[in-house]
């Protein structure tokens, strides 16, 4: 079948047109996104690493803390004595002890919820709260660790849930030294809410609205609050991508994976190890990849109208050369018809 010259010209003028305009498209939508994504990775990595930096800033103040506090010489001198001579004949002391701490300790940070002076078996001798008097904290390893440290040294203990406080604490230690012969004697247990951690995790501005920020432990137990899930301090599991990639081989990493909901997120790892915690910046890929959406329908938009004028002029041009062409034609045409009826009138 023979195609006329007006639909030779649409078909060559679109050929012309479109291909050039759908591969421009493609590019622009390609280019478009990894432009998006580096921006969103790069914005999660930069959250990510101003979050770990908080927490260190806020760990390093409420360890300076714990140690002003153990090198106190009214702490040092009255436990000395009382574990010397005994609770039971220095119960006085102790009083005096637990009012001290009390009024001029307990206050200084509004997330410090209890004190606790032990010996150097984990016997609680003084403390602000009565339902750790006269308790035992030999099963806080770390706190008992830090009673060979010596003077001025402090470390971070775990995070767990006290019962005795209806609470998830942070553990802070120090040692104390005796007043004499610096000898550790004992040491002194800060218990912080939790909150003091979750002020920094949970400050969710320029995160939008499934943004999270949020602290796993390397038994992968989630140890600040989700979002989504209430309770999830120490109950939550997260065996993640980039929890495993952690425990594994320190291995920090930006990208698109499931969470512990089993959603798809955008997010960033990093490690801090020194207190065995994973820091993880998160948000839902569907959130982050909206404006990236966004892009791809203008491009295909801008495409398709790109498309429709190009049609439009491959038309226009398409008559207004047929026409001339095919006036030429028909004259050529006419031409061959006279010359043909002339030779027969000769004949």
């Amino acid at each position: 079948m023979r195609l006329s010259i007006k639909l030779k010209q649409i078909i060559y003028s679109l050929c012309i047109a479109i291909v050039p305009i759908a591969l421009i498209t493609i590019v622009f939508s390609q280019i478009s996104t990894r432009i998006v994504e580096n921006q969103q990775f790069g914005e999660l990595r930069a959250i990510a690493e101003s979050k770990r930096i908080h927490v260190r800033d806020l760990m390093e103040a409420i360890r300076t803390r714990a140690i002003d506090f153990s090198i106190d010489g009214f702490i040092r001198r009255n436990l000395e004595d009382i574990i010397r001579e005994g609770t039971t004949h220095q119960q006085d002391r102790v009083t005096q002890v637990n009012e001290y701490i009390s009024q001029h300790k307990l206050p200084l940070n509004q997330h410090l919820v209890a004190m606790a002076l032990i010996d150097t078996s984990g016997n609680v001798v003084s403390s602000t709260s009565e339902h750790l008097i006269g308790g035992n904290l030999s099963d806080h390893e770390t706190c008992l660790s830090m009673i060979d440290k010596g003077y001025g040294k402090a470390c971070f203990g775990v995070i767990r849930f006290c019962s005795y406080l209806e609470k998830t604490c942070l553990l802070i230690s120090a040692s104390i030294t005796s007043t004499h012969d610096d000898k550790p004697i004992g040491a002194l247990v800060n218990y912080y809410d939790m909150a003091v951690l979750e002020k920094i995790t949970a400050n969710r501005i320029g995160m939008g609205k499934t943004g999270e920020v949020y602290l796993v432990d390397i038994d992968k137990k989630m140890l600040t609050v989700s979002r989504f899930i209430g309770e999830s301090p120490l109950r939550q599991t997260v065996d993640t991508l980039p929890v495993n990639k952690i425990l594994e081989g320190k291995e920090e990493m930006t990208g698109v994976y499931p969470d512990y909901r089993g959603i798809p997120v955008a997010g960033s790892s990093l490690f801090l190890p020194e207190y065995g915690w994973i820091l993880l910046t998160e948000i839902d890929k569907a959130e982050v990849y909206a404006p990236i959406k966004k892009l791809r329908i203008s491009a295909i938009i801008l495409g398709v109208i790109a498309v429709a004028i190009a049609i439009a002029i491959g038309i226009v041009s398409a008559f207004s050369i047929s026409k001339p062409v095919m006036q030429l034609k028909n004259t050529i045409e006419k031409f061959k018809g006279d010359g043909l009826l002339l030779r027969r009138s000769h004949w």
